[in-house]
């Protein structure tokens, strides 16, 4: 059951990020953009490198009830599968239902993957999702 809440929540934050990415969200100011594109780096080198608890400790409290350390350690085959590192490239940044939204491209040796993490605005992740 508890594989099935994981599926269902990852596909309805996928739904989320298309329908944010389809009606194109509210403009963020340049600065709003920057900081969150920043925020969301960080986040993505913490997955890179394990650094979990980070990750944890800034969750929202919905965010906390479903994302555990075993959960992002699901992420771990993804990455390795995808080459060694490269670059963050392209960052997007929407405000849609009160989240500010990154998308972000991330460029490894094999594939892209694609980051999609939503702040609150406590600045506390509400979602994570790589692809």
């Amino acid at each position: 059951m508890n594989m099935l809440k994981k599926i269902v929540s990852t596909v309805s934050l996928l739904i989320v990020v298309i329908g944010l990415s389809a009606c194109g969200g509210s403009k963020v100011s340049d600065e709003e953009a920057e900081a969150y594109k920043q925020e969301a780096s960080v986040i993505i080198m913490d997955v890179m490198a394990h650094n979990y608890e980070d990750i944890l400790t800034n969750l929202n409290d919905e965010m906390k009830e479903d994302l555990t350390e075993e959960t992002l350690k699901e992420i771990e085959p993804i990455l390795k599968k995808s080459g060694d590192f490269k670059k963050i490239g392209k960052q997007t940044v929407l405000f849609k239902n009160d989240n500010y939204t990154t998308v972000s491209e991330v460029t490894y040796s094999k594939e892209k993957r694609i980051f999609s993490i939503s702040f609150n605005e406590q600045e506390e992740i509400s979602s994570l999702v790589v692809k």
